[in-house]
């Protein structure tokens, strides 16, 4: 298993790849090797982890750094039995890109719950046998909805008192 970014969401998953004795590389230039705390999972550098995993997961921020991180060389780079799995942020693939790779077979599939434009209406890669496509609902657990609840009552309260609201929507 290959990760591109190691944050929070990584680590608190409940079915963790390293459960099942799976080898997890991981890529993040922001976290030390003390910080990963996990057995099994090592720090490596962005070309190790895209070449030698069979499935690779993205879990990274959407920034000028990561946009498009997989493009079309780090596809063909990929073992042609790999499986890309992007529930992190759209754009962070070249979406073209992708279609060429999985309609030429360069990888095996692909699961996404992200596009750079939702809904992805018209897009040539839910055509294609070999993705997976479901809605993206990470930001709907119990906890999340709570924590929402929680930050609207604050800028409520917050309003009402004559401040400007904590968290605000843009």
């Amino acid at each position: 298993m290959g990760l591109i970014g190691y944050g929070r969401s990584v680590v608190e998953l409940p079915s963790a790849p390293w459960v099942f004795d799976m080898n997890v590389i991981v890529y993040d230039p922001y976290i030390l090797p003390e910080q990963v705390g996990l057995p099994g999972v090592q720090l490596s550098g962005l070309e190790e982890v895209i070449t030698s995993a069979d499935f690779l997961s993205l879990h990274a921020a959407l920034t000028d750094e990561t946009r498009q991180i997989i493009g079309e060389s780090q596809l063909r780079s990929m073992k042609p039995t790999a499986f890309l799995i992007n529930t992190a942020r759209g754009g962070l693939v070249d979406e073209a890109a992708l279609y060429v790779a999985l309609s030429q077979k360069w990888i095996a599939g692909a699961a996404l719950d992200v596009f750079v434009n939702e809904p992805p209406l018209g897009s040539p890669l839910l055509g294609l046998e070999n993705l997976v496509v479901t809605p993206h609902v990470g930001a709907h657990t119990q906890e999340a909805i709570e924590r929402m609840g929680v930050m609207a009552a604050q800028n409520v309260v917050q309003t009402l008192l004559g401040g400007q609201p904590l968290h605000r929507v843009a």
